[in-house]
């Protein structure tokens, strides 16, 4: 008789990784695709336009599933963050070919809609916050990270009315608090989180560390808010870390508060009829060379100023690049080399990175050489960039995901590579000499000699 597939062991392997990914999607690496079983094929199978199957035709309470090419995963990881939901992504972690029995496999990201590192399943241009809020007295602590640039801010907000403009200005991806917080003024979903993870010194002990400008003993809702973004962005993406490192402190009050009705009916960055940039007074002043001006350019339009000192050195530096054209011309066009320095920059900081994301950030810093000439800057930046043209090969050869990359180095980079290197080529010429020696002994044109591993 045979066996339920959910009695198999690896099934058993997906339902015990299913229990660690929790309300997220599971996508289960099976050779060249991903897999997704039971409820989460059902729940997928229509956002994704994917067709629902199973294995076990002919067998009582067959398993739904559905599946996906590794290859394309990304596309597919988008449209689920679009949708609102959560992914987690189990790769096989050992070779199948060395494995005893059932290969293993671990979740190695789970991915949500607001903390999302890599670049590729963003939109260019737009900020891509998770925030946390907890509310004492009347007065309110919000915290709001993107991990993808690093940027991390907390403020101490009075009142609701401010937290709900205030949060209509952030437009958080997802939303942090407390259980008994749950009736927040944000459209965004909500993850609650225990009461405990609301303070430093919690997330130093579960952490291990804080971020400059967040201290074990403060004690204020903005610092304890912060701290439960702290905890929850540790638990989820750990390497984002190294790349958030320090939390700005900032007065809301210091900007001109837009209730979320004005924002709407000015329609500033969103249109009223779509929600898309159409007609919309940043459509008309976006002229921006780069995804991270336009990020800047929709804060300022999102949070005018009140100081008038800050608003005459603002008008003085976008008056500086007025005349002549030519230097503004010139601008532009180093602009354009740049990219989106930021997210490249924590795309090739993540363990997945491979070279060619170490390219990308070189072409950038290329950009960045060129912005030099224009507008002299105080960075170190340049050392980097020749350190990775001395390092990497102008066009890697691809690697498919969770595949080891090879051939990215130069020679003379490193003499344990270029000894390898010297080894595995001059294997195959042995190789190929002892075939053209058996071809002449034997009279076989098309004996071949190939090497294997077994």
């Amino acid at each position: 008789m045979a066996r339920r597939p959910r009695e198999t062991p690896m099934m058993r392997q997906y339902l015990s990784l299913k229990a660690e990914a929790g309300d997220a999607l599971l996508f289960f690496r099976l050779g060249d695709f991903y897999e997704l079983f039971l409820e989460d094929a059902e729940q997928a199978a229509p956002l994704l336009d994917l067709v629902l199957t199973t294995r076990d035709r002919n067998v009582p309470d067959p398993v739904p599933m559905c599946g996906i090419p590794y290859h394309a995963a990304e596309g597919y990881i988008r449209k689920l963050l679009d949708a609102g939901r959560s992914v987690a992504i189990a790769e096989q972690t050992e070779d199948a070919r060395a494995a005893k029995g059932l290969v293993r496999r671990e979740i190695v990201e789970i991915v949500s809609p607001g903390l999302v590192a890599n670049p590729d399943r963003l939109a260019d241009g737009a900020a891509n916050f998770v925030a946390a809020v907890l509310g004492e007295a009347g007065r309110y602590g919000l915290a709001f990270c993107d991990i993808s640039t690093g940027e991390f801010r907390a403020s101490e907000i009075d009142g609701r009315a401010l937290l709900a403009a205030e949060l209509e200005r952030v437009a958080p991806r997802e939303l942090i608090a407390r259980d008994s917080e749950k009736d927040l003024p944000s459209r965004a979903p909500l993850r609650l989180a225990p009461d405990a993870d609301f303070d430093a010194s919690h997330a130093a002990e579960r952490v291990g560390r804080l971020p400059e400008g967040l201290q074990a003993g403060d004690r204020d809702p903005a610092a304890r808010a912060a701290a439960a973004l702290w905890i929850t962005v540790s638990a989820q993406q750990p390497a984002a870390l190294e790349r958030v490192r320090t939390l700005r402190r900032y007065a809301a009050s210091d900007r001109m508060t837009l209730d979320p009705a004005t924002r709407s009916h000015l329609e500033l960055v969103r249109n009223a009829r779509d929600g898309t940039t159409r007609d919309t007074l940043l459509e008309r002043l976006d002229y921006t060379r780069t995804p991270m001006g336009r990020r800047l350019l929709v804060g300022w339009i999102g949070a005018p100023l009140l100081d008038p000192d800050q608003i005459r050195e603002r008008q003085d530096g976008i008056a500086a690049w007025l005349e002549p054209d030519s230097r503004r011309a010139a601008l532009a066009g180093a602009l354009r080399g740049v990219g989106d320095l930021e997210r490249i920059y924590t795309r090739a900081c993540l363990p997945a990175s491979g070279p060619r994301e170490l390219i990308s950030l070189r072409a950038s810093l290329f950009g960045v050489a060129a912005l030099h000439e224009q507008a002299p800057l105080a960075s170190d930046l340049a050392s980097l960039r020749l350190e990775l043209e001395r390092m990497l090969v102008d066009e890697p050869p691809p690697a498919p995901r969770g595949e080891p990359h090879t051939g990215y180095l130069r020679d003379a980079v490193d003499e344990e590579v270029d000894a390898i290197r010297q080894g595995s080529e001059e294997g195959q010429a042995w190789l190929g000499s002892l075939e053209a020696l058996e071809r002449e002994r034997t009279g076989i044109g098309s004996l071949k000699v190939r090497y294997n591993r077994v």
